[in-house]
């Protein structure tokens, strides 16, 4: 995962709905070779396990595990993990998923196959990749799919855009431990160490409405992400509010006009939340710039207010921009989610290591 702290990263329906978002973005000839190398039945221990997605999935693809151990930090996904795979031969553990591998190291657990999915950009790449092949001993295998490796896009172009991903980032690696490029370093590390690379791939994250709108419940995922981003560029997230409820959000079949929630069927279409901005830009209609609109947020908040974070106020010293830029973004970005105009990506390497 790659927010930054505020939001919940570690909520239950978010890692639900971003695993549609993985099954897209899987590099299949990675998986494929993945599938070629293993043993029949393997023992597997999956690091950063989250809600344990790693066990259907293994599953899909004619695996069925000897055995299988999960470790992650959060108790309430390791709580949902254990509910979903409950089975004799497998366990669900609350810990330090890179201590607990050392552990396995030392003998208390004897995997065939790491997974370290979403998971070697939140720890130090070279330790963790190091730890979970020894882990697995010499021929075992390293498997870390959607490895984060520092792009994250949002179409249509905004101008504030390369800024919000600099602030982004640069907030995610100011994190103990974190990498936002992490793919390219995990590819480095595993070229140079005693094993051997077999397969690496893209695995970009590509979330998109179609004709009946964001598929499954990534619009809630999708509103998640803002929020992650939010948080690296407000004190309070923009707004101190958690993403919209996609089951309660404004339908995007509505009157676009209707950003406050009342009925606009007899309002003058120019009005926006009550006031009149007859003099803003005639083109923006749920996801223009909006610099000289009111600054009600259309979709969930007000960021009128909002103040920068530290780090977003000193990366605005260096720039011709202004925090009412900002909350423009946020702004804009928000109200195209809910109207389905959203595309978000995020580049990602799936890396396979043999140990």
């Amino acid at each position: 995962m790659t927010g930054t702290e505020g939001h919940d990263h570690a909520d239950t329906r978010y890692l639900d709905a971003k695993a549609t978002v993985d099954d897209r973005a899987l590099d299949r000839r990675v998986a494929d070779r993945l599938r070629e190398e293993l043993p029949p039945s393997p023992t597997v221990f999956d690091a950063g396990c989250g809600t344990g997605v790693t066990l259907p999935r293994l599953r899909e693809w004619g695996v069925e595990p000897a055995g299988y151990r999960g470790v992650d930090t959060d108790a309430g996904l390791v709580a949902a993990a254990r509910e979903r795979h409950a089975a004799d031969t497998v366990s669900f553990a609350v810990g330090d998923a890179v201590a607990a591998a050392r552990e396995a190291a030392d003998g208390s657990f004897d995997p065939d196959l790491a997974v370290a999915g979403s998971f070697l950009d939140l720890v130090p790449v070279g330790e963790a990749v190091d730890t979970l092949a020894a882990a697995v001993g010499p021929g075992g295998l390293v498997y870390a799919p959607f490895t984060f490796d520092g792009r994250t896009t949002f179409a249509p172009a905004h101008p504030a855009d390369d800024l919000v991903e600099r602030i982004y980032h640069e907030t995610i690696d100011a994190q103990p431990g974190r990498n936002v490029r992490a793919g390219r370093a995990a590819v480095d590390h595993c070229r140079r160490a005693d094993g051997q690379l077999l397969a690496v791939g893209a695995s970009d994250w590509v979330v998109r409405a179609n004709d009946d709108g964001y598929p499954n419940d990534e619009r809630y995922f999708l509103s998640c992400i803002l929020g992650f981003v939010a948080d690296a560029l407000f004190v309070d997230g923009g707004d101190g509010e958690g993403p919209t409820d996609s089951a309660e959000a404004e339908s995007v079949d509505a009157d676009p006009t209707d950003r406050a929630g009342g009925a606009v069927a007899d309002a003058d279409p120019t009005d926006r939340a009550g006031g009149t901005v007859a003099d803003a830009d005639p083109t923006d209609r749920a996801g223009g710039t909006v610099a000289d609109a009111d600054p009600t947020d259309r979709a969930g908040g007000t960021v009128a207010d909002a103040d920068p974070t530290d780090r977003a106020a000193t990366a605005l010293t260096d720039t011709d921009h202004t925090a009412a830029d900002l909350r423009d973004w946020l702004q804009c970005r928000r109200r195209q989610a809910e109207a389905g105009e959203l595309v978000y990506t995020a580049s990602q390497f799936d890396v396979l290591y043999r140990a």
